[in-house]
């Protein structure tokens, strides 16, 4: 599980032109394969008469891929792919569309070509950091709000919703990091007097 991780807040796009050819960068926030491949369907369709449709994706989740979509091996994919990497970058897709110009680049100006069309896209957009929370409950009586409100006041916490009913259900965030020492001041600030509970998975907030 990564503790925060950078990403992109929206889509930004570039283009590079190279002895006639033109390579148009587009870079996007993605949460999930399913969210990419949407987007890579709809420019396909967008940008139907060209000639390739090369991207890479990597995700918080550890899920990478990427495709030269007919180039040389090692020309395309792999390099959008090496200019996340290098940026540190999850969440993020980066799809590269090349009309060819006429004239054959070679393998290596065609790598250089991709790479810089990958960088230059990832120059423009503007990156935000997402660190990992953990969905936490707790249930408390009445009597004991002000201590869980100080509580909260010492970590981050980020409340989502407060349930009244016979007692009060806290619905927090909880900075991942904190868990351990939250557990045991949750413990001392409330006697033992409480219900807890940790849903499984992360937040990336």
């Amino acid at each position: 599980m990564l503790l925060s991780y950078t990403t992109i807040s929206d889509g930004r796009e570039t283009e590079l032109k190279e002895k006639g050819s033109s390579f148009i960068a587009k870079a996007f926030p993605v949460a999930s394969v399913e969210a990419f491949s949407a987007i890579l369907t709809g420019l396909k369709k967008e940008y139907y008469d060209a000639t390739h449709h090369c991207y890479a994706v990597r995700l918080a989740d550890g899920y990478e891929k990427y495709s030269d979509d007919g180039e040389p091996n090692g020309t395309a994919g792999v390099r959008i792919m090496n200019a996340i990497v290098s940026r540190e970058l999850h969440n993020i897709g980066i799809i590269v569309i090349r009309y060819f110009g006429g004239t054959k680049l070679g393998v290596g100006p065609l790598g250089v070509a991709y790479s810089e069309s990958a960088l230059s896209v990832i120059d423009v957009v503007q990156l935000l950091t997402r660190q990992a929370f953990l969905p936490i409950e707790v249930v408390a009586g009445f009597e004991q709000t002000s201590a869980v409100y100080h509580l909260f006041s010492q970590f981050s916490v980020k409340i989502i919703d407060t349930v009244f009913a016979d007692r009060v259900t806290y619905k927090i965030r909880l900075l991942a990091p904190e868990k351990e020492k939250f557990l045991q001041k949750l413990d001392d600030a409330l006697r033992g007097k409480y219900e807890f509970s940790i849903s499984d998975g992360v937040e990336y907030l």
